[in-house]
């Protein structure tokens, strides 16, 4: 009898450990969830507020000409109402057309204020159905991962293509090892002598397939260098109509 109840006390002591157990996980995994997307939100807000600071700092040069003036005002705009939506929810964007040129054109003014060289010619158009500041912190994320892996200079390039739209951030640094190409992804993964977090490139690919697009690398060519490929469904033509009529 002794025996039976000692091991009756036994179970239900186990039972009961594994019970916390389970819950102590559960507790874990909501805080490295938590944990994770703080440090996302931190690190989509360092690069906002480089980009918005160095633009600002640039209005104090009374030698820059109007156009480029108001092309930094408008930059910093855009930048700070980007900065209020991670903190607001209830101020963030609605996927719709999104203007590329418009979008890339913003994107460069704050990166170009920071010293950077980026080649870009306008695509004449190109619309995307996304979420606007999704498709801004994407091209974002990929800046300035191009701005610190390969130097100082880059290039942006639009293409459409069979109802796609393609986005080419290439640089000129050393390029992706061919059995890095999928790792890279990785949230956390980073090399050794980089002095990123590994973030980047894990938020701007679920930015991008969260709107049916992909994310990757372009296969490897003679040239020096890396390159990213968004690519995105384009705009219907109702769409793109409206993204004209609006001036967006």
């Amino acid at each position: 009898m002794w025996a039976g109840a000692t091991f009756q006390l036994l179970r239900d002591s186990l039972t009961t450990q594994h019970r916390r157990s389970i819950g102590l996980e559960g507790s874990l995994l909501e805080i490295e969830s938590n944990l994770r997307g703080s440090r996302e939100q931190l690190h989509e807000i360092r690069s906002m507020v480089a980009g918005a600071a160095s633009a600002f700092r640039l209005l104090d040069d009374q030698t820059i000409g109007a156009p480029t003036r108001a092309r930094l005002e408008r930059s910093i705009g855009a930048e700070l109402d980007r900065l209020e939506r991670p903190v607001n929810p209830q101020v963030a964007a609605s996927p719709g057309p999104v203007d590329l040129d418009s979008t890339v054109d913003v994107l460069l003014q704050a990166h170009r204020a920071r010293g950077r060289k980026v080649e870009w010619e306008p695509s004449g158009g190109a619309a995307v159905h996304a979420c606007p500041d999704d498709v801004a912190e994407a091209l974002n994320i990929l800046l300035d991962n191009a701005a610190t892996h390969g130097g100082a200079n880059s290039r942006v390039a639009v293409t459409s293509a069979a109802g796609r739209v393609e986005i080419a951030v290439t640089d000129r640094g050393p390029g992706v090892a061919p059995e890095a190409r999928e790792g890279i992804f990785e949230w956390g993964v980073h090399g050794s002598d980089s002095p990123g977090e590994g973030i980047g490139l894990s938020v701007a690919r679920r930015l991008v397939t969260g709107h049916g697009g992909t994310l990757t690398p372009a296969e490897p060519s003679a040239a020096r260098g890396s390159s990213f490929v968004i690519k995105l469904p384009a705009a219907r033509r109702s769409e793109e109509g409206h993204v004209r009529e609006s001036g967006h």
